[in-house]
């Protein structure tokens, strides 16, 4: 008897466990928390029953009673028990990993139950619970940043990139801009590292086109400020107009020059006044470098060196400072007789012949030259056939150097004074 009554006693009190937990799962806990199961994103999880998260609590009581010894009567401790369902590796594991993810609080951003937003987020502008609104508000923001995309740039959970990018710097970038713009026969130093960054905000700037610092003073981050501090310096460049002559990332020609070098200083300055007859060697093969500092000199007309010691970086000192010297020569202003880059006359003087020696020399033309007599008024000086040198017209050369000569007043042939020319045309 004693025997039966025990099994008895034993019978109800399963039965009495098993309706108590019956009726557990059967608690409809959306009547007290209808808002877990409400919004644009649910948790799969809520739909598979609230039990399926919290299996710690007993609902059948009010308040619940926590069994679990879990905070909020869970089955683990967050992250693991998410882990029971997402992988593990998905968030761990790569060299980045987001700060809140390596710190388990993946309820920092994900709501566990529904969101109004999209992957359950707490908001859609989560980031900036913890990131600094001010990156954002500037005069010009990157568009996917003024997009609110930041996953299109930036793992939310790890990456084996730095500041969790979805992909290295520059291929990054090349997911929404042109690769092709920026390959090329020569490519910037930067663009070649894919440091975009080293002059372009990734999110938001005062400056036009995301540059980190006005685009004049961008440059000399790297470059050489020195090279635009003279006397003289560029027009372009002093109003920080270095795009207008560079590409910023890459060119078809040297220098990242946005055209070939002659062709893009006509740019501005008018191609006729270097064109002629007569066209100076290194104007006329698009050297203009060769004679000019396109930054900036301390020699006037930005020369890299002074007038007359530039024209010796070509032609021979020598042949210009023998026993006696041109006076122009010899206070190196070649430029009061030569143009420097195209003229009308041949050897590029600025006047014909002896019309340009005149300039300096009027009384040449105004009374007999060399010897005078009873039936000429000296010697002729134009209108005649030069005997000493075929197709040249009798002039100032004829007996006379334009520059320097072994003889006395620039003699071309060797005398030591008027007469002892005489010989060298007419027979005596």
């Amino acid at each position: 008897m004693k025997i039966q009554g025990f099994v008895i006693t034993l019978l109800l009190i399963v039965f009495c466990c098993a309706v108590t937990n019956a009726l557990a799962a059967d608690v409809d806990c959306l009547m007290c928390h209808p808002d877990l199961s409400e919004g644009k994103s649910v948790h799969p999880a809520v739909s598979m029953g609230c039990l399926s998260c919290h299996t710690g609590v007993d609902a059948t009581d009010i308040p619940h009673k926590m069994t679990s010894g879990i905070n909020k009567g869970l089955s683990a401790e967050p992250p693991e028990l998410c882990f029971g369902c997402h992988d593990k590796g998905m968030f761990s594991g790569k060299k980045t990993v987001h700060m809140p993810v390596a710190g388990g609080m993946c309820t920092g951003c994900h709501s566990p139950h529904a969101s109004s937003s999209d992957k359950l987020l707490l908001s859609d502008e989560i980031c900036f619970n913890c990131h600094d609104r001010s990156l954002v508000e500037k005069k010009n923001v990157h568009p996917p940043v003024a997009g609110g995309m930041c996953v299109m740039c930036h793992s939310p959970h790890q990456s084996d990139n730095e500041k969790l990018l979805v992909a290295t710097s520059s291929d990054l970038c090349f997911r929404c801009h042109d690769k092709t713009k920026f390959e090329g026969k020569t490519v910037h130093m930067p663009v070649g590292m894919g440091m975009c960054t080293s002059c372009h905000y990734p999110h938001g700037s005062d400056n036009e086109k995301l540059l980190i610092t006005d685009k004049a003073e961008l440059c000399f981050n790297c470059h050489d400020r020195s090279l635009v501090e003279k006397k003289n310096v560029h027009p372009p460049v002093v109003g920080g107009m270095c795009v207008l002559c560079h590409s910023p990332h890459q060119s078809d020609n040297e220098k990242l020059l946005v055209a070939a070098s002659s062709e893009l200083c006509f740019n501005c300055h008018d191609k006729t006044r270097f064109y002629g007859p007569t066209i100076h060697a290194p104007v006329g093969i698009g050297m203009c470098t060769s004679c000019h500092d396109p930054h900036g000199a301390e020699n006037k007309r930005l020369l890299i060196t002074g007038e007359s010691e530039l024209c010796f970086n070509c032609h021979d000192k020598s042949e210009f400072f023998k026993k006696s010297v041109h006076k122009p020569v010899e206070s190196g202003e070649c430029l009061k007789c030569h143009v420097p880059h195209a003229s009308q006359n041949e050897t590029l003087l600025v006047r014909k012949g002896s019309v340009l020696c005149r300039k300096c020399h009027p009384q040449v033309g105004r009374r007999p030259h060399a010897i005078a007599g009873f039936d000429r008024p000296g010697h002729p000086i134009r209108g005649r056939k030069d005997p000493n040198r075929p197709g040249k017209t009798f002039g100032c050369l004829s007996c006379h150097l334009p520059h320097t000569s072994e003889w006395p007043t620039l003699f071309r042939y060797k005398a030591n004074n008027v007469f002892d020319l005489c010989i060298y045309c007419h027979e005596m």
